[in-house]
């Protein structure tokens, strides 16, 4: 999606999407990999931001998926005792590309992302609101 397309779409959101955060997608996408693997053990609330999550992944093409899946979808290396991604530097040389081009592309497709996630966030956000309601014990399952 070039950056005029992602303008109109900002535009024609802007009324429909008045939850539209630009940071969603990166902030997001950082548990893709716990949501995946730990599929089975998450909370309530985790299996609705994991529809979240997962929906919005679907929207995209199948390159820019696998181009984000390099960055958000890996298990942590662990680097003088320290949990890390792989760095965007790292990635840029493994796919043949500058570091600018490279954050560029990642900071757009995030913000594509951005914009399915508040699409999904409406959609679900009774379920969502409805898994928090039990998790703080005020519904039917849990609280005194």
């Amino acid at each position: 999606m070039s950056l005029p397309e992602l303008q109109q779409l900002k535009e024609q959101s802007s009324d429909k999407l008045p939850n539209f955060r630009p940071r969603a997608g990166g902030y997001n996408l950082r548990k893709w990999y716990k949501y995946q693997q730990n599929l089975n053990y998450l909370k309530e609330h985790e299996v609705v931001l994991a529809k979240i999550l997962f929906s919005a992944l679907n929207d995209l093409e199948e390159e820019e998926r696998a181009f984000l899946a390099s960055k958000y979808c890996v298990p942590y290396k662990v680097k003088n005792g320290i949990s890390v991604r792989p760095t965007d530097k790292e990635l840029a040389e493994e796919q043949g590309m500058s570091l600018s081009k490279y954050k560029a592309k990642r900071h757009r497709l995030e913000r594509k992302m951005s914009y399915f996630i508040a699409e999904y966030e409406l959609k679900y956000k009774d379920e969502y609101e409805q898994s928090l309601w039990f998790k703080h014990g005020n519904g039917k399952r849990g609280g005194k």
